[in-house]
């Protein structure tokens, strides 16, 4: 939703529409005050069918439930078992030796000595003051 667009609009047009909404508010990144243009909506659990709308204010819009967990690589397999299975749910006893998900060798998958645990890609970006593939252009004639 465009930052233009105020939240009370939005909250009108959802009344009128027929929802109750308890809260309403536009999202922000994590650790500063970065508006992004998403807005959150809380309502009533027997409003289900806020996900079949399609137009708001004029615009097209996309509904989706609040999705809580982290998008940026979480692993499903438990790290001492290795099985695709919530480690809540994970049938085998704590005293077990860990199974890593990765190389299925005696050690949990956050192991970081595991040949096969993931590794952080070096930093692609040049330090502070480096300019990296262009030329000085003030020697040039021009």
């Amino acid at each position: 939703m465009p930052l233009e667009i105020p939240l009370e609009g939005v909250g009108t047009c959802l009344r009128e529409m027929g929802f109750s909404i308890d809260h309403i508010v536009r999202m922000s990144r994590n650790g500063s005050k970065v508006v992004m243009p998403l807005i959150l909506v809380k309502l009533t659990r027997d409003q289900a069918h806020i996900y079949n709308i399609k137009e708001l204010v004029g615009l097209d819009v996309s509904v989706e439930a609040l999705s809580l967990d982290p998008v940026w690589g979480s692993a499903s397999d438990v790290k001492v078992c290795g099985e695709e299975h919530v480690a809540r749910e994970c049938p085998h006893p704590k005293t077990d030796p860990p199974t890593c998900a990765n190389c299925h060798a005696e050690h949990p998958a956050n192991y970081r000595g595991c040949a096969r645990f993931p590794r952080q890609s070096p930093c692609v970006f040049p330090a502070r003051g480096e300019c990296v593939g262009l030329e000085a252009t003030n020697s040039q004639d021009y």
